[in-house]
């Protein structure tokens, strides 16, 4: 990224912690109070190709109203672009290739747009009209927006020439312990005169696999 300004980087638990080594142990967000709960970030990933004509535009358009209408921190909102033709997408990722496929693995089940919202927690695909697609994206929005979790996460990015450097903390809050636990870095860039931001980079940064509540 050539510039500060147009970057986000996301850790992708979907959620921010707020540090809880002092807190009281009744404190919802204290991993180590057995009842501690937290509201859940949406995170919505947006499969998409900038060739894909109408249908395309439909869900982008869509998406875009959805982001004015709730404000762009309201929720995550990531845009993976694909392509089955090289040349057609400059936004097209291998990485969100993979990502697609470990999500929708059965070749007769893709289709963009495709749209997922908490991971596979909900989908939407197809966007006859932008009208039809900004309902049925919301209708899913709603749902998620305001579910609690037991997973919370504290993250922060520096941006050094051209490096950058993450680092964070995760923990599992409640009384479960979690298995198979992976986190991915994805850094996203604004869309020119847009809210919406496009997938740059969607990187396995660990497994962590168990991870012990509290």
């Amino acid at each position: 990224m050539k510039t500060k300004s147009i970057c986000t980087f996301l850790l992708v638990l979907f959620l921010f912690f707020a540090g809880c080594g002092d807190l009281d142990r009744t404190n919802p967000l204290d991993p180590q109070n057995p009842d501690s709960i937290r509201g859940e970030t949406v995170l919505v990933e947006s499969f998409v190709n900038e060739s894909g004509g109408s249908v395309i535009e439909s869900s982008v358009n869509a998406f875009e109203k959805i982001l004015n209408d709730y404000g762009p921190e309201a929720f995550i909102y990531m845009e993976h672009h694909l392509e089955n033709t090289k040349g057609t997408d400059a936004h097209a990722l291998d990485a969100s290739r993979s990502r697609y496929l470990t999500l929708v693995p059965q070749t007769a089940e893709q289709a963009i747009p495709d749209v997922f919202f908490n991971g596979i927690q909900a989908r939407v695909q197809g966007a006859s009209d932008e009208e039809s697609a900004y309902l049925r994206y919301n209708t899913e929005l709603e749902k998620e927006l305001g579910r609690q979790t037991t997973f919370t996460i504290e993250a922060a990015a520096q941006l050094r020439g051209d490096n950058i450097s993450v680092s964070a903390k995760i923990a599992k809050l409640g009384n479960t312990d979690a298995k198979d636990v992976v986190v991915h870095l994805a850094v996203t860039e604004k869309v020119s005169g847009q809210i919406r931001k496009i997938v740059r980079a969607f990187i396995p940064v660990d497994t962590i696999g168990d991870l012990k509540h509290g």
